[in-house]
C-alpha cells in the first residue's frame, strides 16, 4: 500500500531546510549586532576581540546559505520550484544571495581592520613589557645604591665591619 502523496515529504525537507537556514542567518546576524555592544571602537582589544569573535562565528550564517541553497537545489531537482521571475529582488532566494554579499563584503573588510588591530595591540605588548622592565631595572638600581651605601658606611669603620663579620657566620669560601 503506497501513499498517495510522494512528493510530500520530500517537500517538507526542502521547507525544513529553508526554514532551519532561515533561523541561522538570523540569529547569526542577531549575534553580530549583539558582539558590537559595547561600542568601544578607540579600544584596541576591543576591536581585535570583535574581528576574531565574528570570524570565528562566520561559520553560522555559511551553514545557513548552504542549507537554503540545498533547499533550492532538492526543490529543482524534485520540479516542485516555483516559477519566479529572473530578475526580481523580493525573492527570498535573492536576498539570501544579497545578505551572503553583504557579509562577503563585511569579511573582506574585517582582514585590514583585524590586521591593525594586531599590529597596535601587540605595539601596547611590546610597550607595556619595555615600562615593566624599566621600572624592575629603576627598583634593581635602588637596591644596589642602597646597598653599596650600607657597604660604604661599614668600610668607614673597623668596628662595624668587626660587629658585621661577628654577626654572620662566615665559611672559607
Amino acid at each position: 500500500m503506497k501513499g498517495s502523496n510522494t512528493n510530500s515529504i520530500p517537500s517538507q525537507a526542502a521547507q525544513f531546510l529553508k526554514l532551519a537556514g532561515l533561523v541561522l542567518m538570523l540569529f547569526a546576524l542577531l549575534n553580530y549586532i549583539l558582539l558590537l555592544f559595547p561600542l568601544n571602537l578607540g579600544d584596541v582589544e576591543w576591536r581585535l576581540k570583535f574581528t576574531t569573535q565574528l570570524v570565528n562565528q562566520g561559520i553560522l550564517p555559511i551553514l545557513g546559505i548552504a542549507l537554503m541553497f540545498s533547499a533550492y537545489g532538492f526543490e529543482d531537482i524534485l520540479g516542485i520550484s516555483k516559477a519566479q521571475p529572473k530578475i526580481g529582488w523580493n525573492t527570498l532566494k535573492s536576498r539570501v544571495y544579497l545578505v551572503s554579499l553583504f557579509l562577503g563584503i563585511i569579511f573582506l573588510l574585517l582582514i585590514p581592520l583585524h590586521i591593525t588591530s594586531a599590529v597596535a595591540g601587540s605595539n601596547q605588548a611590546i610597550e607595556k613589557v619595555n615600562q615593566d622592565a624599566a621600572d624592575a631595572q629603576k627598583q634593581l638600581e635602588e637596591r644596589l645604591s642602597q646597598q653599596q651605601a650600607q657597604i660604604a658606611g661599614l668600610l668607614k669603620s673597623n668596628r662595624r665591619v668587626e660587629d658585621f663579620v661577628e654577626g654572620v657566620e662566615l665559611t672559607e669560601e
